[in-house]
Parts: structure tokens; sequence; C-alpha cells
């Protein structure tokens, strides 16, 4: 988890349909898989009503499906319509290596999917475009009154016969180092909490088991692993009471700040 806020919470909101957003790709909007939402929603009925911008497919800083609508821009289009947002839960990063960018970086969709992809320059140099997008868009996030963030990252998934995890692995030490060292980048205006899932998902399931995610292309989990990602993400508002009006930190047993 990330560094940062005080010790009673991070601001109570007034109203989650204005004062927060959900950011981010597919594992926020399912793919022939539950969508994150209505899992969240389970644990914290507000978060139904908060406004969910996640688009399937699109990447940090490279690669992905759709490049109008990567998670800086779903940022940019949510805080115009809602300029006074404390609150994000976001992912991102995973697409920029899945899907990634074969223009930019020549061979990544073979060299970054199987053992060897860590010490790759041109696997590490997407990771590298990756994080410098998630730290600039925490510091945009924080100019804009964003007080708080959840980033959870991705677990271990049987893809390509688990070929992607040994690049992931080496790019989660990093989203966690850039999510912690918001608060200090911010002048302790924003705190980002990180969600690391292959720990979870190695607890709950067993590590990649093919049973608990899709068969399409062995990415995306089942309600089984929805359902562990919106539990986790939960219990990270709850341990730093961010994210909730008075009223429902107060029914959680956490104290938010007015």
């Amino acid at each position: 988890m990330g560094t940062g806020g005080a010790a009673t919470g991070g601001p109570c909101l007034k109203d989650t349909t204005t004062e927060a957003a959900i950011l981010g790709d597919s594992y926020v909007t399912g793919f022939t898989t539950p969508a994150l939402q209505p899992a969240l929603a389970m644990l914290d009925p507000s978060l139904m009503n908060t406004p969910n911008y996640a688009v399937a497919g699109v990447s940090l800083a490279s690669g992905g499906l759709n490049a109008m609508e990567d998670v800086p821009i779903q940022f940019a289009t949510a805080i115009k319509a809602h300029s006074n947002i404390k609150f994000t839960i976001m992912d991102g990063g995973g697409n920029d290596i899945l899907v990634c960018d074969t223009a930019q970086f020549s061979g990544c969709a073979t060299v970054c999917a199987k053992a060897g992809s860590s010490t790759n320059s041109t696997c590490q140099a997407i990771i590298k475009k990756s994080i410098d997008a998630s730290t600039a868009l925490l510091k945009t996030a924080s100019d804009a009154g964003v007080k708080d963030t959840v980033y959870f990252f991705y677990p271990h998934t049987p893809d390509m016969n688990g070929g992607y995890n040994e690049i992931l692995d080496y790019a989660e030490p990093m989203a966690k180092a850039a999510c912690d060292g918001a608060n200090a980048a911010s002048g302790g205006k924003l705190s980002c909490w990180f969600v690391d899932l292959v720990a979870p998902f190695k607890a709950a399931f067993g590590d990649a088991n093919p049973a608990n995610f899709e068969t399409l292309l062995g990415v995306h989990p089942t309600q089984a692993g929805v359902t562990l990602m919106a539990q986790q993400i939960f219990n990270t508002m709850k341990a730093h009471c961010i994210g909730f009006t008075a009223a429902d930190a107060m029914k959680y047993g956490c104290t938010c700040t007015p």
C-alpha cells in the first residue's frame, strides 16, 4: 500500500456520483467476463453509482486497442465532467505489454511473452513508458484536487502459458514505487494506495489457475476472480478510510476527515 494519508482517513465524500471516478481497462469493464463495479457495489452500494470511464483494451501509454481512450484521457474526461473529484479507483499498464505497439516497439509481441522478457530492452522500454505515464497521471490528478487513488495491478494469468508473468513481475514493483511515491511527489496533496493481486490470487486459487480465468484469451478473471479483486480494493479503502461518505465510513467502522 502507498504511503501518506492521515490516520483518521481521507476526506469524506459528500457525493460519490460527483467526487469519485473509476478508470482503467477490461479488468474494470470485463471482457466476456463479469465487470468489477457490480462486485464492488456488493461491498459498498454507493460504488455502483460512481462514474465509470474505463474502456476495455486501453493502455496507460502505448499499445492497446484504442489510444483515444487511454487511462490518462479517461481521467481528463472525468475531471471535465466533475471538477471536484477527490477519489479514484484505477488499473492500467497491462495492455501496454499484452497488446503492445509493434510499430513503436519492434518484436514486442514475441519477446515480451516469453522467458527473458524482464531483461529485454524492448520490453523494459515499454514498461518505462507505462510507469512514466502513471507517474504523470498521478501528478495531474493531484493538481486537479484528487486526494486518494487506489491503483490495483494484475495477477498472474495463464495467457501464453504464463509467458507474460515475467514481465508483469518486472513491472509490478515499479508500478508500486510510482504509487507509493505519489504522496511525496505531490507535496502531500495525493496518496496512492497500491493493491497487488498476485499474492491474493495465489492464496485463493493457486497461481494463474486456468479454471479461474476465461478461456478465450486466458487473461480476464471469472466471477470468483472479480469478487476477489473487489474485496482487495474494498479492504484497502476501509484500511485507510478513503472513498466513503461520512455515513458509510461510520458503517464500515472507520473515520474519514470532514
